[in-house]
C-alpha cells in the first residue's frame, strides 16, 4: 500500500490538534467518513481542504478559533 503526501498531511494535521477523527471532522464541518477516506488514501481531499490542513498542521491552536466561529 502506498501512502500519499496528502494522506500524511491530513493525518498529521489532525494529530497535531490531538483530536479524534469524529471531533476533527465536526470542527472542519466534514463527514467523518470523508475524513477517514482522506486519511486512508481512498481519495484525495480537495485543494481547499489541503490548504486548511497545511494551516492546521502549522498552527494547531487555530482549531479553537474554528470552534468559536
Amino acid at each position: 500500500r502506498v501512502t500519499t503526501p496528502e494522506q500524511m498531511l491530513v493525518r498529521s494535521a489532525r494529530r497535531a490538534t490531538e483530536m479524534t477523527q469524529i471531533d476533527f471532522s465536526e470542527r472542519i464541518n466534514t463527514p467523518v467518513a470523508t475524513l477517514r477516506d482522506w486519511e486512508q488514501g481512498r481519495f484525495p481531499p480537495p485543494g481547499s481542504a489541503l490548504c486548511l490542513m497545511r494551516i492546521i498542521a502549522a498552527h494547531p491552536e487555530l482549531m479553537r478559533e474554528l470552534a468559536a466561529a
